[in-house]
């Protein structure tokens, strides 16, 4: 006599549909068998990674995510994906503006030098995380044509990672 094993299905599941780089999911889901361990990957790799039921992100993109339950001595594995997950990039905060030496009429902004500037996330649950990166000016060419006093010329944040972060440009 062959016995063959009984269908589950996933009935839910906290996958959604957008993430955002930083963040740290616990997923979780059910089956309609009662069975609770599930195992967890995301296709194309490289996108997101899993410890468990955590789930982190090395880069955005699309990807799809996939919760299986293996199965048991009685039920057959089930599995369900949601497809299109959008991963998308954050914008640091720009948490101290760089230093400037000084700067006269007539100096090209790139030789002046940025420095000790600090820009911020919040990475997977830790907020005031450093994002590594370079100040540059955005007009690198540019002359200083105004008179003595407090002027405004546009700085550019530049990430090192740029698969997680986007470039911030402020004054």
């Amino acid at each position: 006599v062959v016995i063959s094993k009984l269908t589950q299905s996933i009935t839910s599941t906290t996958i959604q549909s957008s993430y955002n780089t930083t963040d740290r999911i616990e997923l979780s889901a059910e089956a309609n068998s009662g069975l609770t361990a599930f195992e967890y990957s995301a296709s194309p790799a490289g996108v997101a990674s899993f410890d468990g039921n955590v789930m982190t992100f090395s880069q955005s993109g699309t990807t799809a995510i996939t919760a299986t339950q293996p199965g048991s001595n009685v039920y057959a594995a089930a599995s369900t994906t949601v497809n299109g997950a959008q991963v998308n990039k954050v914008t640091p905060t720009i948490a101290t503006k760089p230093s400037v030496e000084t700067v006269k009429y007539g100096d090209v902004l790139n030789n002046s030098l940025l420095s000790n500037g600090k820009a911020t996330v919040t990475l997977r649950g830790v907020a005031d995380t450093e994002v590594e990166g370079t100040f540059a000016w955005t007009n690198v060419g540019s002359t200083v044509t105004n008179g003595a006093g407090n002027h405004d010329y546009q700085i550019t944040f530049t990430p090192s990672d740029e698969g997680m972060y986007n470039s911030k440009t402020f004054t």
